[in-house]
Parts: C-alpha cells; structure tokens; sequence
C-alpha cells in the first residue's frame, strides 16, 4: 500500500470510533493529515494530545479539504452533517460513515447530496 494515499482525511466525531480510525489510519501511514472536527472541545484536544487528529477544524473548513470524509456521529446527526458538507464538497471527496444503519441514512444522502450522492460509500 502506498504512504499517504488518502491525503487529508476529515473525521467527524473524534470519540471511541472516530479517534480509533484516526490513530489506525496514522499507524498505517497512508494519509497526510487527519482534521478532528467535532462538537466538543475537550473530546478535540484529548483525540488531538493522543495523537489520533493532527488539528481541529469545524465542518464547513474541513468538508473543503478533505479527500475522504468520515462521519463517527451517531445516525440522527448525519443529515446536518451532509447540509454542511454538501455546498462545501470537491468533486472527488468521498464521504463513509460508521453509523448503526443504513436505510434513514442513504435516503438523506440522496435527498441532500443530490447528484453528488455517488461521493457517499455507506460503511
């Protein structure tokens, strides 16, 4: 596998899941830099001083420069989340999640994302 082959990698919710992708992703050297971006402050700052985050951002900053966005955010929350990221989203980011289900979830991508709903990869 080639180093950094994901780049930027924004994760959306940095508790057990999203800081355990992060470190693994970091571990495995395949991205460049990983963007916490999350609701509370001190889950940031903890994910970030273990290592699992390279910095903090908020959404809308970190939906434009992420190559892969991954949403750790329990299902209810994941249609804001695809509000924000929609009008911010480059043609060849990919977006995954590690929600519980799917069927709510695929319904408020396509409705949100559109035509761009072919970026999301439900995980």
């Amino acid at each position: 596998m080639s180093r950094n082959q994901f780049g930027t990698v924004a994760i959306v919710g940095v508790g057990l899941i999203g800081g355990s992708i992060g470190l693994a992703l970091k571990d495995a050297g395949v991205v460049t830099e990983v963007i916490g971006v999350g609701r509370s402050a001190s889950n940031l700052e903890e994910a970030k001083k273990l290592g699992a985050i390279d910095r903090i951002d908020d959404l809308e900053s970190a939906s434009k420069k992420a190559q892969w966005i991954v949403l750790c955010v329990p299902v209810a929350q994941m249609r804001a989340c695809f509000q924000t990221i929609e009008p911010h989203l480059n043609p060849h980011t990919l977006i995954t999640d590690a929600g519980s289900t799917k069927s709510d979830l695929i319904v408020a991508a396509k409705e949100i994302l559109g035509k761009k709903v072919c970026q999301f990869v439900p995980a």
